[in-house]
């Protein structure tokens, strides 16, 4: 028992190594976002390639066809293997090529569906997760016009774990001791309100007609503004996976969706992202040389697969662009206090999470 909760914490030490860049915490989005445009796909693609693609349609509400209604309980296992990168600052496995641990995590989604006849749709959603970091509860409205164009607002709040001196996913930074603060779960939380566009193009209505040439093109928007109630304004805090402050966050992004005519691998996707904070200025003078509006861009290819009706999972390998500091080796928590003297390209991490749903 002593052996197995000493390797958990070697294994949250590594991962807060890896957080500290901010890749990790771009992985873990993106499996939100991943299955979000698998849904996008799928309402795109038609009924058809919906209940294929995603397996995910919701159910008819009484015999208005118009309403849909669905709600699942998902348990998920995610491995992550992080790279010799990602370990370079861990006093324990700065010598190690990889690592790789495994976390789980269940969440609880409830969604429904309206149309109002053939253009316009009103979808919303409301999830709560609980994982190893944190948990959470989201809820949104979005609007879907024929199927293409997509609007909404989501909002978002959340509180997170510490582990004490191996792991603080939880408080505010403090630049003379050059770590995390460690606020209890629940004491304090985020909050955030992202407003959310899209727009999906179905090349498959425009190529000829196969299994091959299901091929459909997203491009995406966001704007999230985010509050902790723990820190005052220009204060560096953590409340899950990333360190951020109380202010705008955008993102833009492109993905290209292939729908694979297999039974188990089914989709294909690559997604490129650029996202960062709209304002300097939000943040405190100590960490203008970090460059806080720096913006960080993210190439990952995915691919889907379902292992049958209660599994499924997807595998993922960000490659990031991030900032080359003035050190290349420091400590998790030095990190925010160095100067940035250029760009690098990395792969961080590779991630594959299973889902169970029940």
């Amino acid at each position: 028992m002593r052996y197995a909760a000493t390797i958990f914490a070697i294994a949250l030490v590594c991962a807060t190594s890896a957080f500290s860049s901010g890749a990790m915490g771009d992985a873990v989005g993106m499996t939100g976002a991943a299955s979000a445009d698998g849904n996008a796909a799928g309402n795109a693609a038609g009924g058809v390639v919906s209940a294929e693609s995603t397996g995910d349609v919701p159910e008819v509400s009484g015999a208005d066809s118009s309403f849909r209604f669905s709600h699942d309980n998902v348990f998920t296992v995610m491995g992550v293997v992080m790279t010799h990168h990602a370990l370079r600052n861990s006093e324990t496995l700065h010598n190690w090529p990889f690592f790789a641990v495994a976390a789980p995590a269940v969440s609880t989604t409830y969604k429904f569906e309206k149309d109002f006849g053939k253009t316009l749709t009103v979808k919303g959603d409301a999830m709560g997760s609980l994982t190893f970091m944190n948990t959470g509860v989201t809820a949104g409205v979005d609007l879907l016009l024929i199927h293409l164009l997509e609007l909404g607002v989501h909002g978002a709040i959340s509180s997170a774990w510490n582990y004490g001196e191996t792991s603080t996913f939880m408080g505010v930074y403090d630049s003379e001791e050059r770590n995390f603060d460690e606020d209890i779960f629940l004491t304090e939380a985020s909050f955030s309100v992202i407003y959310k566009s899209s727009i999906t193009i179905p090349l498959l209505a425009f190529l000829p007609k196969s299994n091959w040439t299901k091929i459909i093109l997203k491009f995406s928007g966001s704007l999230e503004n985010s509050v902790y109630t723990g820190a005052d304004d220009g204060e560096l805090w953590r409340a899950g996976a990333d360190a951020r402050v109380n202010g705008y966050r955008g993102e833009l992004g492109a993905s290209i969706m292939y729908m694979l005519p297999f039974k188990h691998f089914h989709m294909a996707m690559l997604t490129g992202k650029v996202s960062g904070f709209l304002h300097d200025g939000d943040f405190d003078e100590e960490f203008q040389d970090y460059d806080p509006d720096f913006k960080i861009f993210n190439i990952t290819p995915m691919l889907m697969f379902k292992i049958n009706e209660k599994w499924s999972g997807m595998a993922m390998a960000p490659i990031v662009r991030e900032r080359k500091l003035s050190k290349s080796k420091y400590e998790a928590g030095e990190e925010y206090m160095l100067k940035r003297v250029g760009s690098q390209w990395r792969m961080n991490v590779l991630m594959c999470m299973f889902n169970r749903k029940f």
